[in-house]
This record gives structure tokens, sequence and C-alpha cells, in this order.
């Protein structure tokens, strides 16, 4: 986490980005550590993301710096039936960007600056759905993931 890292993935739907599902999160984060694949859930270690809320319709940029979250929510309205290149960096000094598309999003500060060793770090794509309100299913395609770093 000291140097510039970055994921990108491909994400399709069909009705979900606009549809109404209650409780209902989906997110790709690179951190979180561990020994085991982590459940689907919340950022709660080293790591940084994005998450989509399908009650809200809000895209959120997340940061955890290993003690503290900090969610922020960012301006974008998705349209149904179609791919989106979503892409989050961290500059290893605490600053985390999102993309889409290529065109730069939004920014937050609060993401991680060092690396924890003694763990596996985790990049992980899911739907996490926390109670069982939702009805309809879901459509979302994940597609052509990238993570990079740079050494410069």
């Amino acid at each position: 986490f000291g140097r510039n890292v970055g994921h990108s993935i491909k994400v399709y739907s069909g009705a979900a980005w606009n549809g109404t599902y209650t409780d209902m999160v989906i997110r790709t984060v690179f951190g979180r550590m561990g020994g085991g694949l982590p459940v689907p859930a919340t950022l709660a270690a080293l790591g940084y993301g994005w998450e989509w809320n399908l009650a809200t319709k809000t895209m959120n940029i997340i940061a955890h710096n290993g003690t503290t979250l900090t969610t922020k929510a960012v301006t974008w309205t998705p349209v149904n039936f179609r791919t989106y290149e979503i892409t989050v960096t961290s500059d290893g000094a605490g600053t985390i960007r999102l993309y889409i598309d290529g065109a730069f999003i939004d920014s937050t500060t609060g993401g991680p600056t060092a690396t924890n060793g003694a763990s596996t770090i985790w990049w992980q794509t899911e739907i996490q759905n926390t109670s069982t309100s939702s009805t309809g299913a879901t459509d979302f395609f994940f597609q052509n993931p990238k993570l990079y770093t740079t050494n410069g």
C-alpha cells in the first residue's frame, strides 16, 4: 500500500443499476487481509475500493487506513444495459481516486499508507445481501479485472 496501486473491472448490468434492492451492495475492494476468503462485508481493515448501494442508488469510494473507515458518496448516475469500467487508485499516501470509463469522478483521503506484511491481502468483488427483504434478481457481470502497481 505504500506506493501507487490500483484495480479496475468492467461491470455490466441489465435493470439492476436502477432497480431497488433493500440491503444489497456490490463492491470491489483491495485489502481486507486474513488467512481465509473474507465474506462480503463492509471494509474493516487496510484497503480501498468502491461500492454501489442498490437501495439508495449511491456510489461510494471506500478507504480504510487500518483504524478508520472513510466512505465518500460521489455523484454518478449509471444507465441500465451498459458496461462501465470502474477503476480505483491509491497513491500510497492515503488518497483514493475513482474513475469511471477513464473519467475522474472524485477522490477521498483516509486510505492505507503502509503495508501490513503479516497478512494475506485480498482483491475481492462481491454482492452483499444483508437481509431477506430484497426481491427480484440482480444481474451484474464482472469482466476483465486488472490489478496494477507502479514502482515510480
